[in-house]
């Protein structure tokens, strides 16, 4: 999951997922959250493909209004030596 919510107050927790690819096994990842009890959320962005539509996952599909230009493949984590 990409984000849990713990919402309290007898409310079950968010198990959220957040994609920009169809990836099959986020849906899965999601149906064992909402086996537990929580709300499952799936957010999709970026390819025109939906993500579907299942009895146990919500699904926010969001359309790519733009593609970004590509960037240059850099390392996320840097280690900076002065």
């Amino acid at each position: 999951m990409d984000v849990i919510v713990r919402r309290g107050t007898g409310q079950p927790d968010l198990a959220i997922e957040i994609d920009s690819a169809d990836k099959p096994w986020s849906v899965v990842k999601l149906q064992h959250a909402a086996a537990a009890g929580m709300e499952a959320i799936w957010v999709r962005w970026g390819d025109d493909r939906w993500a579907g539509v299942y009895d146990e996952v919500d699904v926010i599909q969001l359309p790519l209004i733009r593609r970004p230009a590509r960037r240059h493949s850099r390392a996320q984590v840097a280690i900076w030596d002065p």
